[in-house]
């Protein structure tokens, strides 16, 4: 779609017309997919000559288009590109709701009807049910970010319904400058007084002063590689310190919920340490701590199949994974930036299979009896940014085939370091903590911790939990 102009505006009436006799010529000649893009150019220059009614009308027409053309595309990854140009026609709608006065759940339900289409379609069907702030535990916000294209949305949401908060943009710059300190670890001082920048821009004019203990994010762009847990806030805690964090890739995602679970009593499949073509990898070392993890990890659950080195293959992940409620991988994930769908988890070659299970090859596979998925791997949260879908990972490809919450890692950290937090997170797990409070429990403790790789937010901060809201239950919990 064409970007936005601004005319003087004796020109917007020629131009209007022009529009309308490209949509008719659009028409005659029966190519109705095309009209997306003149209908929302239209209406933006009905919105200069304040014809809001017409303008709202070319838009809903624009959206029914892009949806008749996105039903008609059988491949998921086809849907979403050609959907991706829905997203100027939602900012137009956003800002016509916002000129009228709508109630900031009437911008939410607008915003949201875009927003994780590949995931909610799985995960939480019922597009155009009212959203449920019941959904959210006592001491939970939910904050909704969208980029407008001179200002940040921010909608919160929480027992007491949904306000709208309009804030200034961040540099993009800062945000990944940000990233790249907490990943680096070499300068605190630079990445503390960034963070603290970064939170006031960001999260204290939205957020309660107190009294909340979970929080859930839905990101827009940039944002949804940013390091949250590392930001930090006038005193200097972190956000980790504060509350416990939980994104996704859409309202209705992040409310959805499971019933409570106990998962000491689920089953596990673990794969530690795969032992991958080094022909195909050169260079790539084994990681003989991460089979001593998968075992570790094994013995908080009374029903587990444990497959480390060689027997961790890509035929048996194919044919276990989805069976099991819970699987942990310990190993080496790629991705690739250029092409999402390459990106993948390095497991061991046989019975007809290469070992690189890609993002692409997931899409036969069903995790919908799957509650959580743990890639202790690098890069497995890390993905080019769509305008709707949040971060193309190889996270989101699980969420995609129906896993409920993905734990994974937004950049390369030490493996040893890894491990450790995997077996704390694992820990609080089977004490009945919920996996989101086990993530920032496993979290505060590496950074209370005299280890220097562990206390260090390079390792800690790089790890986010995805998905939608679990409850655990502390019944049943091992000692």
């Amino acid at each position: 779609m064409a970007e936005a102009r601004f005319l003087p505006r004796e020109e917007a009436p020629a131009a209007l017309a022009a529009a309308s006799r490209a949509l008719e010529l659009l028409e005659a000649r029966e190519q109705v997919l095309g009209r997306a893009g003149v209908l929302a150019e239209r209406a933006r220059l009905r919105r200069e000559l304040q014809d809001n009614a017409g303008a709202r009308a070319d838009l809903e027409a624009a959206l029914a288009d892009l949806e008749a053309g996105r039903a008609q595309l059988e491949h998921p990854e086809d849907r979403r590109l050609f959907f991706e140009q829905a997203r100027r026609v939602f900012d137009q709608l956003a800002e016509l709701a916002e000129a009228e006065g709508q109630a900031p759940a009437a911008l939410l339900t607008l915003l949201g009807r875009g927003r994780g289409r590949s995931v909610e379609e799985v995960l939480a069907p019922g597009e155009g049910q009212p959203l449920d702030l019941g959904a959210l535990a006592p001491g939970e916000v939910l904050l909704f970010f969208h980029y407008l294209p001179t200002e940040l949305l921010v909608l919160r949401g929480s027992a007491g319904g949904w306000q709208a908060f309009h804030l200034a943009r961040p540099p993009e710059a800062a945000l990944w400058r940000f990233a790249g300190l907490v990943q680096d670890g070499h300068q605190p001082e630079a990445r503390e007084a960034l963070g603290r920048r970064l939170y006031a821009q960001l999260l204290a004019p939205a957020l309660p002063k107190e009294g909340v203990s979970s929080l859930v994010l839905v990101p827009d762009g940039p944002l949804a590689a940013l390091p949250w847990a590392a930001l930090s806030g006038e005193d200097g805690r972190f956000l980790i310190e504060r509350s416990s964090l939980r994104l996704a890739p859409s309202v209705r995602l992040a409310l959805g919920r499971k019933p409570p679970w106990v998962p000491a009593e689920s089953s596990l499949l673990a794969l530690g340490d795969p032992a991958f073509d080094p022909a195909a990898f050169p260079g790539v070392p084994r990681l003989p701590e991460a089979q001593e993890e998968a075992e570790e990890v094994a013995h908080g659950f009374r029903r587990g199949r444990v497959l480390l080195g060689e027997a961790a293959t890509e035929a048996a992940f194919r044919e276990l994974a989805g069976g099991a409620e819970v699987v942990h991988f310990a190993g080496h994930a790629r991705a690739n930036a250029r092409s999402p769908e390459l990106s993948s988890l390095l497991l061991a070659p046989g019975a007809g299979e290469d070992g690189t299970l890609e993002a692409q090859e997931l899409e036969s596979l069903s995790l919908a009896r799957t509650r959580l998925v743990y890639l202790a791997a690098c890069e497995s949260a890390r993905g080019p940014l769509s305008h709707l879908e949040g971060a193309l990972s190889l996270a989101r490809e699980l969420l995609a085939r129906g896993a409920h919450q993905v734990v994974a890692s937004l950049w390369t950290v030490d493996s040893q370091g890894s491990a450790e937090l995997a077996k704390s997170f694992y820990r609080h797990l089977a004490q009945g903590e919920s996996p989101e409070e086990a993530l920032a429990q496993s979290q505060r403790e590496a950074l209370a911790s005299p280890n220097e790789t562990l206390a260090d937010p390079s390792l800690w901060a790089a790890y986010q939990i995805t998905g939608g809201a679990s409850r655990s239950s502390r019944e049943g919990a091992l000692p």
